[in-house]
């Protein structure tokens, strides 16, 4: 397989700035994603079950 040349450079703060950044929206992107299995947050489920319904996942 044919190596791509690329011009990032690692080691600059630019890219540990914009790497950073991406790790911060990651660890959001993955809270929202356990909130989602978890039916939205227990407000919710409760809500839910007051109302006499299940959530989607049950």
């Amino acid at each position: 397989m044919t190596v791509l040349p690329t011009a990032l450079d690692t080691n600059s703060p630019e890219y540990a700035t914009h790497r950073a950044t991406m790790v911060a929206k990651l660890a959001e992107l993955e809270a929202e994603h356990g909130k989602a299995l978890a039916g939205g947050g227990e407000k919710y489920v409760a809500r839910h079950r007051k109302r006499g319904k299940l959530p989607a996942r049950e």
